[in-house]
């Protein structure tokens, strides 16, 4: 919740942000990233603000290598991300699952590319069979993600929001 408020992402988007963390890590705080970097909860030390999780932040007064860093690089990729989506979206509101799993899909896979793709191929829902896909298609021989990741992610999500 901090970190949101720290970030000015709107804190409705709190479940979401558990609902990944679960995900990439079940919030193990000794979990490693593949790169190695300590504490790596949101797996966030390669995306966008991975640079927070290896090197901390004065801005938000985070140590390196920390629980705190990850979420902070996470709650960022998440927003940066809703933001790549939002418009060709209509937006996205916190119940429209299948929008969201886009964009959590794309926290997986690297946003801008699988963005991208989907909006050439006027895709605006998660489907299993489009992120496969794209993994089978677009991702690198040694890097495919996980093209279940957003279904995942969305038993976690409907399990907190009851």
């Amino acid at each position: 919740r901090q970190a949101c408020i720290d970030t000015k992402l709107d804190e409705q988007w709190v479940d979401a942000l558990l609902a990944l963390m679960a995900v990439e890590s079940g919030g193990n705080v000794d979990v490693e990233s593949v790169e190695g970097v300590a504490g790596d909860v949101m797996q966030a030390a390669e995306g966008a603000y991975g640079k927070i999780v290896k090197k901390g932040s004065k801005k938000y007064g985070l140590a390196a290598e920390t629980p705190q860093a990850s979420i902070y690089a996470g709650v960022l990729e998440l927003k940066q991300n809703l933001k790549l989506w939002r418009k060709y979206l209509n937006g996205i509101g916190v119940s429209e699952t299948g929008e969201i799993q886009l964009v959590v899909q794309g926290y997986n896979f690297g946003a801008d590319g699988w963005y991208k793709w989907c909006k050439k191929r006027g895709i605006s829902v998660y489907t299993v069979e489009a992120a496969q896909e794209y993994s089978d298609t677009k991702m690198p021989e040694d890097a495919k993600g996980t093209p279940t990741h957003a279904e995942k992610w969305l038993g976690f999500y409907e399990m907190m929001r009851g």
